[in-house]
């Protein structure tokens, strides 16, 4: 009796009538005696409309009818919005929960789906390069969280790691002081069911990954995820372990495609190939001064590409580099003879020795000073390196791969440009003939 008294109490709060109270309790009319029994509302009629329009007009006929105010209609649609919510994140409600300030509060919420639903936008294609997995992986993540599921939740929680929710006592609400989540994007997403209520609790995750069984909802929001891999990855080469996994006979399975695309690029064999071309590449960085074409912040962009290639793939059983090694291709892709002194200084200066990015910034400042100087002491720039014999002075070769503006070019006497060209000409030759990319043209 007790709980029929507190439910009808909650109902008052919302603002119903006590005749609405009584029509919405009983079992021969409204038939909702319990928090649980709305759970038929917040599937079926989400805003609780057409509930309300019967309450108003049972059978057709307003005589019948109770009176429903606009209030008591707004808040009935919050409480349902409230219910949803607490559903979809696996969070209990008690009646003491209802309260104007708690459902209301998610009022705004409720406006952003109904409004993102209505204006949907399908998102840009992701930006996927094999070579860098790990960011990749994460752009793919972003594209497919910002498409809603089936009840509103963001698609990207079909691919998080952990196939289990949390107790939900060890897991706080987003708002709450000591919760981990930032958004409640981050909560739905993390705290959605994939697993039905049936499975097995003495079970192995991957037992559970193979077997399931899932929730429906789930399996509706799979098979649209699986529908989006095939659109991004359906025409490269690796799509077939997209298919061959998550395709199985009638049953579509957009979390299997994905781990097994995940588990192709993060193989071990594919972990050793990144890591070496990585190390490569970073090998292969060469700073010779500035240029057009490469100066120094494209050269220390290009090293931290490759760096935080690394450390993507850490998380994944991957090795980042040390700073040790950071500094270690630094200092190495500092080709340019002028660079000797400030080369000398990063290798003895405490604090540049334990930093790449304090070295980067002392050799940034000492390349600023220099071109003031001398302007001319820093003016080649390659991604070769000048390491081959050549009949050229070093000042030759830096006026070689001088660049110029055109009105400063014309302004030289014929003579001069005659001399120009013809070192050029001399010096193309010789790096061609020694495997460098000959950069005067």
């Amino acid at each position: 009796m007790a709980a029929i008294v507190n439910y009808r109490a909650m109902l008052g709060r919302l603002g119903f009538t006590q005749d609405a109270q009584a029509f919405i309790s009983d079992a021969q009319r409204g038939g909702f005696d319990t928090l649980a029994s709305l759970d038929v509302l917040v599937s079926g009629d989400p805003t609780g409309g057409n509930f309300v329009k019967s309450m108003r007009r049972p059978g057709g006929d307003s005589s019948n009818g109770v009176l429903v105010s606009f209030r008591a209609e707004t808040n009935f649609k919050s409480l349902l919005f409230f219910l949803r919510h607490k559903k979809r994140t696996n969070r209990t409600v008690v009646i003491g929960d209802i309260t104007l300030a708690n459902i209301t509060a998610l009022a705004m919420r409720q406006e952003k789906e109904v409004e993102d639903k209505a204006n949907f936008v399908t998102p840009e294609n992701p930006k996927f390069d094999p070579d860098d997995w790990a960011q990749s992986a994460e752009n793919v993540l972003d594209f497919v969280s910002k498409h809603p599921g089936v009840t509103g939740i963001p698609l990207s929680y079909v691919l998080r790691d952990t196939l289990r929710v949390k107790a939900e006592a060890d897991d706080p609400a987003f708002g709450r002081v000591d919760s981990e989540y930032a958004s409640m994007e981050e909560e739905m997403i993390s705290r959605a069911s994939i697993l039905s209520s049936t499975a097995v609790a003495t079970m192995t995750d991957a037992e559970l990954e193979d077997v399931g069984p899932f929730t429906d909802i789930f399996l509706m929001d799979s098979a649209k995820v699986y529908d989006l891999l095939t659109t991004l990855f359906g025409d490269k080469e690796y799509y077939t372990y997209i298919r061959n996994a998550g395709k199985k006979k009638n049953a579509i399975n957009g979390r299997k495609a994905w781990f097994a695309l995940f588990k192709h690029f993060v193989g071990p064999n594919f972990l050793e190939h990144i890591q070496t071309t990585s190390e490569a590449t970073l090998r292969s960085l060469k700073y010779m001064g500035e240029g057009r074409k490469f100066n120094y912040e494209q050269f220390v962009t290009a090293q931290k590409r490759e760096h935080h290639r690394l450390e993507n793939l850490e998380r994944h059983g991957g090795r980042k580099l040390t700073e040790s090694e950071k500094l270690r291709y630094f200092k190495q892709g500092l080709q340019h003879s002028a660079l000797e002194n400030i080369k000398i200084f990063i290798a003895n200066d405490a604090a540049c020795r334990a930093s790449y990015d304090k070295s980067v910034d002392a050799v940034k400042e000492f390349i600023r000073n220099q071109m003031q100087a001398v302007p001319s002491a820093l003016r080649v720039a390659s991604v070769g390196v000048e390491n081959h014999a050549s009949s050229l002075t070093a000042d030759e070769v830096a006026e070689c791969d001088m660049w110029m503006k055109q009105e400063d070019w014309d302004k030289k006497p014929f003579a001069e440009k005659k001399r120009i060209f013809e070192l050029r000409k001399k010096l193309r030759n010789e790096r061609k003939k020694n495997g460098v990319a000959p950069n005067p043209t």
